[in-house]
């Protein structure tokens, strides 16, 4: 037991190394004590992990060219898991000379979100997404999303009003529910 265990053997806590016990499992935890004077004794303790939230998956689309930069709409589906109410983090994963940086672009418990990216050159854009069940568990994922800094006919342009009122209706942003403005 002792690799698993990241706290001194006098400690009157116990802490575990992470990634040591595995998600949604029981424990058995026994502790025998011998003091100075050779009196004995012991207690044990059964603990469960939790799970993170599995099941799911999350996706991007662009939704057109904003002031500052470009608006995607990320949704995740089918996630699930017994501690509700989950949360949902959206991060822009930027890779930089001396290592990746995440920058956060939503926190909610609405499993979509809207989020505004600023200007860079035409591509991929990186997105890590975090699924936060009610105990603190998390499960991660990371998607990339082809973007394009000049779109072709049809695509959709929205005002912060109408995108936040969509929002607010929980629409799925597609060009056949919202007013569009075609680029010529």
């Amino acid at each position: 037991m002792r690799p698993l265990i990241a706290t001194k053997m006098n400690s009157k806590n116990i802490v575990f190394n992470e990634d040591k016990l595995h998600e949604n499992s029981s424990y058995w935890l026994t502790l025998e004590v011998k003091l100075p004077n050779g009196t004995r004794g012991w207690t044990a303790y059964q603990f469960e992990t939790v799970a993170t939230p599995s099941g799911g998956t999350c996706d991007a689309t662009q939704l057109g060219k904003a002031t500052l930069g470009i608006s995607l709409n990320i949704s995740c589906t089918g996630w699930k898991d017994e501690h509700k109410p989950l949360i949902f983090e959206f991060y822009h994963v930027h890779n930089l000379e001396d290592g990746t940086s995440s920058h956060l672009l939503s926190h909610s418990v609405m499993p979509f979100s809207v989020v505004q990216i600023p200007e860079f050159a035409a591509g991929e854009v990186e997105v890590k997404a975090v699924i936060i069940n009610s105990l603190g568990s998390r499960a991660e994922t990371y998607f990339r999303v082809g973007v394009s800094i000049k779109l072709g006919h049809g695509a959709c342009f929205f005002s912060a009003s109408t995108m936040l009122l969509s929002s607010i209706a929980a629409s799925m942003y597609d060009c056949t529910q919202l007013p569009c403005l075609l680029d010529a």
